[in-house]
């Protein structure tokens, strides 16, 4: 198969499938407890220049790439293409679909827990079971590695480094996550945090 066809067929595939996750537990979640009332003043966590970076800079960067990219493939793209052999393009392919598995048993765990903001429900729970007995942010763990996949599976310099920006820009966020976390059960996660590790199990 021609390896540009073989990308593109690869790229909407799983992209398709990590969408198609996404919006599902949107959905069976959306409807969960509402914002917790003390943290309802709490809605600029992530910095709004931060946010509005990845969401209306780096986000649309991508989309517009890609489209270019995979409909036109103009001559001059092809400086930016990195060149894969089919087994790796495969073989990320496979990486990141145990990259969605994760984050489906991610969700799973985290319940009505999972908000996409940095906000707390009302009587909000600490989740430890599952990977979150070893790891802090198994989600972001997932995200990475679905991110990562779908960039590389493109074959395109700049879709790599625009996915590596939002990757970024999600770990600047952390500091505030945490100390939301910290706010909301005190000692207790600060002994959990001492006992896992952030985005792999601690050695």
């Amino acid at each position: 198969m021609n390896l540009f066809i073989l990308s593109r067929t690869l790229f909407n595939v799983l992209t398709i499938s990590f969408i198609v996750v996404r919006i599902f537990f949107t959905i069976r979640f959306r409807k969960s407890e509402g914002i917790s009332q003390k943290d309802s003043k709490k809605d600029d966590r992530e910095g709004k220049f931060n946010f509005l970076i990845r969401r209306f800079v780096i986000l649309p960067l991508i989309i517009i790439t890609i489209w270019i990219h995979y409909t036109f493939n103009p001559s001059w793209m092809q400086i930016f293409i990195i060149p894969l052999t089919e087994p790796v393009l495969w073989s990320v392919t496979v990486i990141g679909f145990l990259g969605i598995g994760f984050l489906i048993w991610v969700h799973i765990c985290l319940g009505k827990e999972w908000y996409a903001n940095l906000k707390l429900r009302n009587a909000h729970s600490l989740i430890k079971s599952g990977p979150y007995s070893k790891i802090r942010h198994p989600m972001y763990t997932a995200l990475f590695i679905i991110y990562l996949s779908i960039a590389l599976i493109s074959t395109n310099l700049i879709i790599i480094i625009l996915m590596v920006l939002t990757i970024i820009s999600i770990i600047i966020r952390l500091p505030k996550e945490e100390e939301m976390l910290i706010f909301e059960f005190g000692d207790e996660y600060k002994n959990y945090m001492n006992n896992t590790g952030r985005f792999f199990p601690k050695i």
